[in-house]
């Protein structure tokens, strides 16, 4: 049944979650104790713990990130087979792209993101489905490439230019 599946996944990823997040506080307050200063404001917030520690210790907790993404779908996992079991589950997945591009674009041209930017990570949730139950074996091989081709292009080119810059987040460890 999906509830223990649910309960049973949750549990074994909230272990080394705490793990990490319990070792990287205490070595995060061993070094603010020692005088090793945070990072400049713009990096990642762990629910508002990791800017209030040492850089090395907000670069160890900012991967716990994903957990905040992964547990909501886990959860979200029969609605969405659902969703895609659905004759328009390739609109859903086009209409995600849409919402993560329009809040791109808004950030772009000045404005503020979308609180949609974390809708893209059901697309790659969605075509697990698609590998799941064989549907991206269905697609000719050269067009699965081009379509791999370009989403790597483009994560890339975001990580570079876009709103996810690294050297911007880690500024104050990257000049001298």
């Amino acid at each position: 049944p999906f509830g223990k599946f649910a309960v049973r996944r949750v549990w074994r990823l909230s272990v080394p979650f705490a793990a990490a997040l319990g070792s990287g506080i205490a070595v995060g307050l061993v070094l603010k104790g020692a005088g090793v200063p945070s990072c400049k404001p713009g990096n990642g917030s762990l629910l508002g713990v990791a800017p209030q520690l040492s850089c090395p210790a907000q670069f160890w907790l900012e991967p716990l990130w994903y957990m905040v993404i992964f547990i909501p779908l886990t959860l979200a996992s029969p609605l969405l087979v659902r969703i895609y079991r659905g004759r328009h589950r390739w609109l859903l997945i086009a209409g995600v792209i849409a919402l993560v591009g329009l809040s791109d674009l808004s950030y772009f041209s000045g404005g503020r993101a979308l609180p949609t930017s974390e809708l893209a990570w059901l697309v790659p949730w969605l075509l697990g489905f698609s590998y799941a139950d064989g549907g991206l074996t269905r697609i000719p091989d050269r067009k699965l490439m081009a379509a791999g081709l370009a989403a790597l292009v483009v994560t890339v080119a975001m990580i570079g230019f876009g709103p996810h810059t690294v050297p911007a987040a880690c500024s104050d460890l990257l000049t001298p």
